[in-house]
């Protein structure tokens, strides 16, 4: 049988049986996942274990492929091909790819996911904006003929437009920048319906006349009539420009140029930052070890990206259907920083339901403390290389052992491991003496 194996070093104690200190083993065809967390401070060596574990795995049948997510642009793995994204980068990947499958995927999912990821960054959205950039994304799928309640439409291949003029493709966040472009266009000129442009321009006369008329200045009654009868000629005028029907359900959807103004500017600095192209990154395709070194975009923007990229692989995973044993792994440095408690984020949607499909995380941080509660509980291996005391109390409190225990742990020598088995219930954290 195909297996993946890592040693990680002895018992500290002797084995009561067999008065032999017992060698402890991840064994991927006996743990309920393959999913690993790495916890130490500075110093303890968490690198240097996340280097033994990628190289034992990727030289064992079946040699999963890694995918590392470099944060600091130091994890530089023997072997490795690497590419670095940045505004200057000739490739990205795309946050708008729509997920094929009828059941779990579709326009709406990609629509409502991509939205929560911006609300991970620290500009999160406002209500209005939601709104108008969840209208503005499905509209664009329809355009490109991904549409809401049609799931045959959510494949690519199969196109169900009346008139392409166009091969069908997956839209892009350049592609939603100039969809919303010609959307503000339509509203702030009036250019394929003047309509819009009337009914902003009457808002604003109204507005102008309840702020007037708040202040009760009966010298300024004839700028206020004046007002009423602009206001009058404006609404006559935006009557008469009418030309769909659709005038007035448009405007409402996109809830007036100023909020369409302030998607239009976010997706435009989403689209500048150079991450989000189209075109695949240069690895090299026989390297068991892919390295995306991201250190050079900021807090947010490596948000955005791991979000997009965990959300690609794990389309594509489900795509190549069931596995028996990992294909994939992808390593996240300081993961402590990208994971949410949110039970959709991708990060814990993996963790859940990846073992099927045969994707793995491993994901280093120098505290546990911060982590979800789901995500420390449905990771099946959990290696605790030395805590800054600050994290002492609140990691014990997560992980449900006496915080005394991390005083035996020395940097580089010992180890607190947990490795849950198919069939044990026991849960036991190890003392172990690192190879």
């Amino acid at each position: 049988m195909k297996t993946v194996r890592v040693d990680f070093g002895q018992t500290k104690f002797a084995n009561k049986k067999t008065n032999q200190k017992d060698r402890v083993v991840l064994d991927t065809t006996k743990t309920i996942n393959g999913h690993i967390l790495i916890a130490g401070a500075s110093g303890t060596g968490k690198t240097h274990q996340l280097r033994r574990v990628i190289d034992a795995m990727s030289k064992q049948p079946p040699h999963p492929r890694f995918h590392i997510i470099d944060v600091h642009g130091d994890l530089d793995i023997p072997g490795a091909s690497s590419c670095k994204f940045s505004e200057s980068s000739p490739y990205g990947v795309n946050p708008l790819k729509v997920d094929p499958d009828p059941h779990s995927g579709g326009v709406r999912k990609r629509a409502r996911s991509f939205i929560a990821s911006l609300n991970r960054t620290t500009s999160k959205l406002g209500t209005k904006q939601e709104s108008a950039l969840y209208h503005l994304l499905t509209d664009l799928y329809e355009a490109n003929g991904f549409y809401l309640d049609k799931p045959e439409s959510w494949d690519v291949k199969t196109d169900l437009r009346r008139n392409p003029r166009h091969p069908k493709k997956q839209p892009t966040l350049g592609d939603l920048k100039t969809f919303a472009e010609w959307r503000l266009a339509q509203m702030t000129t009036g250019a394929g319906s003047k309509a819009l442009s009337k009914l902003d321009e009457l808002n604003r006369k109204v507005r102008q006349l309840h702020r007037k008329s708040d202040k009760g200045d009966d010298s300024e009654q004839k700028q206020v009539e004046k007002l009423r009868a602009e206001a009058a000629d404006l609404y006559r005028e935006y009557v008469m420009a009418v030309e769909t029907g659709r005038e007035l359900p448009q405007y409402l959807t996109y809830a007036g140029r100023d909020v369409m103004q302030s998607v239009f500017e976010r997706i435009s600095n989403l689209e500048s930052s150079g991450i989000f192209r189209p075109r695949k990154p240069d690895f090299d395709l026989n390297a068991p070890v892919r390295r995306y070194d991201i250190s050079a975009l900021s807090r947010d923007e490596q948000i955005l990206f791991i979000d997009f990229l965990a959300s690609e692989m794990f389309q594509a995973a489900r795509r190549k259907g069931q596995a028996a044993h990992p294909r994939d792994f992808i390593v996240i440095d300081e993961s402590h920083a990208f994971v949410s408690a949110e039970p959709d984020h991708i990060l814990n949607v993996i963790i859940r339901e990846s073992r099927k499909f045969g994707i793995g995380l491993i994901l280093a941080s120098q505290s546990l403390s911060d982590f979800p509660d789901d995500i420390i509980a449905n990771t099946s291996t959990k290696v605790i290389l030395g805590l800054d005391e600050m994290f002492h109390a609140s990691t014990a409190r997560k992980l449900a052992i006496d915080p005394k225990r991390f005083g035996w742990v020395y940097p580089r020598r010992t180890a607190l491991i947990q490795i849950k088995r198919a069939g044990d219930t026991s849960n036991r954290y190890l003392d172990v003496e690192l190879c």
